[in-house]
């Protein structure tokens, strides 16, 4: 076996099937997903491939870009959502049921947004475990660290989020 194909989590070693980490990175222009034990991401495509309404026509007669279900980094269109988390899990060829997901929020996500998030993982795609961060604090984690200074620059919108032992400092939040 390769390297890529054990993968070492928190429960332990596996050799493909579930339990496997499942990471999605919710954009507001790009949706990012891959297992947790990879580099980068394996697969990514836009947003907004769901939803188009005829005012999104161009002049040019370019192809129109869908309308992305997230509002400032928060869902707000469900149905969408969801439609474009077992996306994720089709372009990977991974069954949902029994994964442990690990999702993007953004910051100062509400708590009914994301109580929400965790009812449509646990109930409609029948994860195993679900793990809810936001950005930043999963950039800061990435680079070994447990505090730093995130610019966090997306396609809607762009923050300076601080994060002091793991924990992004709300009031501290620059948009």
């Amino acid at each position: 076996m390769t390297p890529r194909e054990v993968f070492q989590t928190p429960w332990g070693s596996y050799a493909g099937g579930p339990p496997y980490d499942i990471t999605i990175d919710m954009g507001s222009d790009v949706i990012r997903a891959g297992f947790a034990a990879d580099d980068g991401p394996r697969v990514s495509f836009p947003c907004g491939s769901f939803e188009r309404r005829q005012s999104d026509v161009s002049d040019s007669g370019e192809e129109p870009r869908g309308r992305c279900p997230l509002e400032d980094g928060v869902p707000t269109n469900w149905a969408a959502t969801e439609k474009l988390w077992r996306r994720a899990f089709s372009e990977l060829g991974a069954a949902s049921e029994g994964c442990q997901l690990f999702l993007t929020e953004a910051v100062r996500t509400p708590p009914a947004a994301r109580e929400r998030m965790a009812q449509i993982a646990f109930e409609s795609l029948g994860v195993g475990s679900f793990y809810l961060s936001s950005h930043p604090v999963r950039c800061t984690f990435a680079t070994g660290r447990t505090t730093a200074c995130v610019v966090d620059c997306g396609h809607a919108v762009s923050r300076v989020v601080p994060v002091h032992e793991g924990w992004a400092v709300y009031q501290a939040i620059q948009r």
